[in-house]
């Protein structure tokens, strides 16, 4: 039997470098619509994100910084990374929700441990997340 698209959530890593911001983008009212790069090589700054949507909600995001990756001791994202990103933000953001049963899906990456994720929510009380694709 197929889940409501509010009950399944999609979880996915990626990454720019800050040289490679998009040719337009959506601006706020007042702000400036350019942004000024000073370096586009492939050595300019990467920034990693970590993101969850539903069918009918983006959850909040984590981005590293190569500040933040320096501490973790990585050039991207790494397992660790992921269960921060789980047990800090996305267990509680879906928790909250109060929907039952909840399934995630993730790509094969080698960062996505099924049983170490699905103990993560369970720990920091989403009892709803049920199912780990």
């Amino acid at each position: 039997m197929a889940q409501p698209k509010s009950k399944v959530l999609f979880l996915d890593e990626t990454w720019m470098r800050i040289g490679a911001a998009r040719r337009s983008t959506l601006v706020a009212p007042g702000e400036q619509a350019y942004v000024v790069v000073d370096d586009t090589t492939a050595y300019a700054a990467r920034y990693d994100m970590i993101a969850c949507i539903s069918g009918e909600r983006v959850f909040p995001p984590i981005i590293f910084s190569p500040e933040d990756r320096e501490q973790w001791g990585r050039k991207g994202i790494n397992k660790a990374m992921v269960l921060y990103y789980m047990e800090h933000i996305l267990a509680q953001a879906a928790g909250s929700l109060d929907l039952f049963p909840l399934s995630l899906v993730v790509d094969k990456a080698t960062s996505h441990n099924i049983q170490e994720m699905l103990q993560v929510f369970h720990d920091n009380g989403c009892q709803d997340m049920q199912t780990i694709w």
